[in-house]
């Protein structure tokens, strides 16, 4: 069948022919308002040749990159959208000043929390809707590049570019190791190979979810197991020695895995980053920073060095810097829709002696268990990392600038002078500051190495230098005074 003419805004004329999808999936579309523009064209997700418009039927027929059909509306007509329904006429949208830019972005840096600036930015303008001062809130985080908030590299969406395919599915769901607990649901690994030995249900499922963006409700769902880290009974008592372990469906961990691959190769992560890798990570880093020590002594340098510990940083990073960091590397904003569909309506449960508390609403970190979460993890510290490359004040190695090594959240920080790691220490707390993860200045370490003037062959001097300060409180040292 031939392709139908294009009508207005790349839609056919009513009544004619479409070209037939090779995979056949019916998707209604969102009901949207017309802002007296032309319709957009779809950044990059198109992979159906059509789809079908439940406002007004017509058939939108593409043969490269799609054009989402606007339903008109009248000013003023109540409509009902994905949101629910809405009313009324729509509101101007009036520009910002330069002054209200200034005011803004001097809230944003004085206050990390986003709830709190958005607060006190709805009562300084009133002006604005919420919707607005959301967006140039994120907006203004992601330009304070010297907050360590920006990242390099841009994404390559073309591994986006396809649906999934059966055998993808198929060899994910072998991976997956035998005996692997279930989620809330009860569905396990077995009951997916015998339900679609084939990969070819699930597979048009998981399409379903990827040309939609939104993943249902039905499957966020947790059980939170919590394992003892002692074996004393009377120190059980105290929450903290116990180990809280969430375990999620099995659809959402599958799905999970398929993303993961694709975000992996669209999304490079910082080469200081060794952690969640398929190499030897720590092994690397306790290398690195070993010839560093060495090269020091032996030509005779100053080498500063703090290990930073961060205190549940898996558990406590704010939903929203996870998706600053991927739209500043640039990945489609529908990749990022589905990813934040999968963190939205999340909720958990507590089993204990064979019962479950009330749902808990999971609203910071990671979805512990999920193959997506590692990598998204060092995404939101990959910008830290970046600036700390390009801004921060950290040793000469080959013409390049290390300033920070990194295997997941233990992080140590390197520099060749006292008052550059006192730059690079405010790089990492600005950072901190934005993206909601806390350091523990009593649990990390420091130690500077410097020539010792008195003696000119190979002797050092540790620790003979005024203390660093983090959150406000001192770093202990790591290396007795000598």
């Amino acid at each position: 069948m031939k392709p139908a003419p294009a009508g207005a805004g790349g839609c056919p004329e009513p009544g004619a022919s479409v070209a037939t999808p090779t995979r056949p999936l019916t998707h209604t579309l969102p009901r949207r308002r017309l802002s007296g523009k032309p319709p957009k064209p779809l950044r990059f997700w198109a992979p159906y040749r059509s789809l079908k418009c439940g406002d007004c039927q017509e058939v939108l027929g593409s043969l490269g990159v799609a054009q989402w059909h606007v339903h008109t509306k009248h000013p003023g007509r109540a409509f009902v959208g994905r949101a629910g329904l809405r009313a009324g006429p729509a509101v101007s949208r009036s520009r910002w000043t330069s002054n209200e830019l200034e005011v803004l972005r001097r809230m944003v840096e004085q206050s990390g929390s986003s709830p709190q600036v958005l607060r006190t930015a709805l009562a300084r303008f009133p002006g604005k809707t919420e919707r607005q001062i959301r967006g140039r809130i994120r907006a203004t985080r992601i330009q304070l590049g010297s907050c360590g908030n920006v990242a390099t590299g841009g994404a390559d969406n073309g591994c986006f570019a396809s649906l999934f395919d059966p055998s993808e599915v198929l060899d994910q769901l072998l991976s997956i190791k035998k005996g692997s607990a279930a989620g809330s649901d009860g569905i396990s690994v077995k009951d997916l190979k015998e339900w679609d030995p084939e990969g070819v249900k699930l597979c048009s499922l998981f399409n379903g979810w990827w040309v939609a963006g939104y993943i249902p409700e039905c499957v966020k769902p947790a059980r939170t197991v919590l394992l003892p880290k002692t074996t004393e009974v009377q120190a059980l008592n105290e929450p903290g020695n116990w180990r809280p372990i969430t375990i999620g469906s099995f659809l959402l961990r599958l799905f999970s895995k398929l993303l993961h691959s694709r975000l992996r190769a669209a999304c490079p992560i910082s080469e200081r980053q060794r952690g969640f890798v398929s190499a030897p990570g720590c092994s690397e880093n306790l290398f690195s920073l070993l010839t560093l020590v060495r090269k020091a002594h032996q030509e005779r340098r100053t080498l500063a060095v703090v290990f930073l510990d961060v205190a549940k940083a898996f558990d406590t990073v704010c939903h929203q810097h996870i998706f600053d960091a991927l739209r500043q590397r640039g990945v489609d904003r529908h990749i990022i829709k589905c990813i934040r569909s999968g963190y939205e309506c999340c909720t958990t449960r507590i089993a204990l002696k064979g019962e479950h508390s009330e749902p808990i609403a999971t609203t910071r970190g990671f979805r512990q268990g999920e193959p997506l979460s590692p990598l998204l993890f060092n995404l939101a510290m990959d910008p830290l990392l970046c600036t700390l490359s390009t801004e921060g004040k950290g040793v000469s190695v080959g013409g390049s600038n290390v300033a920070a090594l990194a295997f997941a959240d233990d992080l140590v920080l390197l520099s060749d002078s006292w008052g550059s790691m006192s730059h690079n220490l405010e790089i990492t707390a600005a950072f901190c500051k934005l993206t909601g993860i806390r350091i523990q200045p009593n649990k990390s370490h420091r130690f500077l190495l410097s020539p010792d003037p008195a003696n000119k062959r190979n002797s050092m001097r540790v620790n003979r230098c005024c203390r660093w300060m983090v959150a406000g409180e001192s770093i202990p040292i790591g290396v007795r005074d000598g």
